[in-house]
């Protein structure tokens, strides 16, 4: 079961409730709430490192590519060395996209990094680790970490 401080909300989408689960995690050292460290957090988080190592890893990439650690192609040239394929984005049936919050609802097992509109964040066993809630923000493409 998750920690006690999860938050379940309730938000009226359509004709239907649907809730985001979603649980407070800051993996940055100093607790920093505004630090536009997300890349790092979730990288980090999701990998099982700390904080530090995510930031040394991507800077490592960030050299050969002469791009910014937090960078989109830095971003991804670092999960590809680390084996994970960049799934498209999931769309619904009505080519409506996923909402991170619905996003939980349909990959509730594994470790994720989702990437919205200037944000990643993981979604893990179908819960949100984040320093706030995403839930809806729309997901663009992802990464499948672990089952």
């Amino acid at each position: 079961l998750p920690p006690f401080n999860v938050k379940n909300l309730y938000i009226k989408g359509g004709d239907k409730l649907s809730f985001t689960r979603y649980i407070y995690h800051n993996q940055n050292p100093k607790n920093l709430q505004r630090a536009a460290d997300c890349v790092f957090r979730a990288t980090s988080f999701a990998f099982g490192i700390t904080w530090e190592q995510a930031l040394r890893e991507l800077t490592q990439v960030a050299l050969q590519v002469k791009d910014a650690p937090n960078s989109k192609r830095v971003l991804e040239k670092y999960l590809k060395l680390k084996g994970l394929e960049k799934q498209k984005q999931p769309v619904k049936s009505n080519n409506k996209k996923y909402k991170v919050r619905e996003f939980c609802n349909k990959f509730f097992t594994g470790t994720f990094l989702v990437k919205t509109a200037r944000h990643l964040t993981v979604v893990k066993d179908g819960y949100i680790y984040d320093t706030w809630d995403c839930g809806e923000k729309c997901v663009g493409n992802y990464w499948r970490v672990s089952n």
